[in-house]
């Protein structure tokens, strides 16, 4: 594939780019759908619900960092199973 400028290659790096995003999104859409459907089929509850928190620490390297770990639900369904998203 031949470029007349590196213009030409910025722009085919933000398509590339963009194009990953947008299967990302959908695929997390999808994702997103199945569990609802999956729920309602299985009646499934809220029992425990964790939010999202900051917390430091150190690395391996001896220097300190910060993580986020992200909040997660689970639900206990009729299936006897207890998911956790």
């Amino acid at each position: 594939m031949y470029f007349r400028n590196e213009r030409s290659y910025l722009y085919l790096y933000f398509a590339v780019a963009g194009s990953f995003i947008a299967i990302a999104v959908a695929i997390g859409v999808y994702e997103a759908k199945q569990w609802e459907k999956f729920a309602k089929e299985h009646d499934c509850k809220v029992i425990a619900k964790i939010s999202g928190y900051s917390a430091m620490g150190t690395g391996s390297d001896g220097k300190s960092t910060s993580v986020y770990i992200p909040g997660r639900t689970t639900y206990h369904c009729n299936d006897g199973i207890d998911y956790t998203r």
